[in-house]
């Protein structure tokens, strides 16, 4: 069992390594927070790796920039510079092939996961030479290894200490990030939503029941994937996986569950002298129910041609209510990052519904620790975090709900970075 721990170590730490590389390479942010840690002997753990990111690091250095596909005539040069270790080369040639693509960079994340992974390298490296000292019987050096380690682990990405006022990687890491949206929405919707959808937000939408808010959380989620997010849809209760999987399939196929004659907005308006909006409708008739096999062809077109890309976008985890707590599902989004597919939106359906934390099964610590621990996956993971949460019982009477239409907890709108309400008359429903 010990060797198979030590060979699936290996493998992890071998696909997080080409990871790490893979993000140096094509990331400015990246070589930004590496580059000072880099040192001559580097932080890999071969000398083919060390190689590979020492080029990213000088190229970064001498132009500001990561060096993306002149990797590949980086390495010819070099190689053609003199007489090589053959096989160095092939090693090299190697794993520059077998790159993975990252596809979108989630700059914060990659950074963290090269902290990690650097600390893992030179704490094995030590680890190793004292355990040299200690078999030659030189204890006192192996103890000045240990004694040593501390000093030397490598402070990158999340927890790293800074100054303030001195340091200009900090400076430009700031704004590493753009200021928008991650989730785009057209016309004046995206600009009412402006850029609070962003990473590292934590987003609610508060409304009474049978509103629309797992519609919404829906539709967020494959808009999301439809442009590149990686996106995971936590469906904790609200609706089972049959019924959120025939939600979404609908609206890929822009076809009805059953057969039947729709009415299909065509156009919104609202005169200055009217108080409500108008919606112009079409009637749609669709002769036959919605079918597996549309389903798959609707499925192959939004990769090809809406996606454009055969990789994975959106992922589906179904739970009863009160059978995954917060905690649990920043574990799972961990355990993505992982595997190589760090979320950058994580959509739950919906929060007042989760299991409570250990040790606080009831009252309202249990919302408040709840929605301070999803507060926490959006920082922690930088990634985009978005929730439901119902209003209180004076919202079933309110033309526009406002702070006060909180339910259980008012910390609900401490914690959130913007809490958006769901307003609907009678007429408009």
């Amino acid at each position: 069992l010990r060797e198979r721990a030590v060979i699936e170590q290996t493998h992890t730490d071998g696909k997080t390594e080409a990871r790490v590389l893979a993000a140096m390479i094509a990331s400015a942010g990246v070589l930004a927070a590496v580059a000072p840690k880099w040192g001559e002997r580097g932080c890999l753990s071969s000398r083919p790796a060390n190689q590979i990111g020492a080029w990213a690091v000088r190229h970064f250095e001498a132009h500001g920039e990561a060096p993306g596909e002149r990797i590949v005539p980086i390495f010819q040069a070099w190689a053609e510079a003199e007489a090589r270790d053959r096989q160095l080369i092939d090693d090299i040639e190697r794993i520059v092939a077998n790159l993975p693509d990252l596809g979108e960079i989630n700059v914060e994340f990659e950074k963290d996961l090269a902290g990690k992974h650097f600390n893992r390298v030179r704490l094995r490296h030590e680890l190793e030479q004292a355990r040299g000292f200690l078999e030659d019987g030189e204890d006192e050096r192996a103890w000045g290894i240990a004694a040593g380690m501390g000093d030397k682990k490598v402070e990158l990405g999340e927890g790293s200490m800074i100054d303030v006022f001195l340091d200009r990687q900090a400076m430009s890491e700031a704004f590493s990030e753009p200021l928008e949206s991650l989730i785009r929405y057209p016309g004046c919707l995206g600009q009412f939503f402006g850029p609070y959808l962003a990473r590292e937000d934590f987003v609610a939408f508060m409304g009474m029941d049978k509103i629309g808010k797992s519609w919404l959380l829906q539709d967020m989620a494959y808009r999301a994937a439809s442009q590149r997010k990686r996106t995971v849809l936590f469906q904790v209760g609200d609706l089972s996986r049959r019924q959120t999987l025939r939600r979404l399939y609908c609206r890929m196929c822009r076809w009805p569950l059953r057969a039947k004659v729709v009415k299909w907005p065509e156009k919104i308006s609202r005169a200055d002298d009217e108080k409500v909006a108008n919606v112009a409708f079409e009637e749609r008739k669709f002769d036959e129910p919605l079918t597996p096999s549309r389903i798959r062809a609707a499925a192959k077109k939004f990769q090809e041609q809406e996606v454009k890309s055969p990789l994975s976008w959106l992922k589906l985890a179904c739970h009863s209510t009160a059978t995954i707590s917060a905690k649990e599902i920043e574990a799972k989004v961990i355990d993505l990052g992982r595997r190589g597919w760090p979320p950058d939106v994580v959509i739950c359906d919906y929060a007042d519904i989760l299991a409570p934390p250990p040790g606080i099964a009831e009252g309202r610590e249990r919302i408040n620790v709840t929605w301070q621990q999803l507060r926490g996956l959006a920082i922690s993971q930088h990634c985009l975090v978005v929730t439901a949460t119902q209003s209180d019982a004076d919202s079933y009477s309110a033309r526009t709900l406002t702070r006060r239409n909180f339910s259980d907890d008012k910390r609900k709108n401490a914690t959130v970075t913007a809490m958006f309400g769901l307003n609907q008359t009678e007429e408009e429903r």
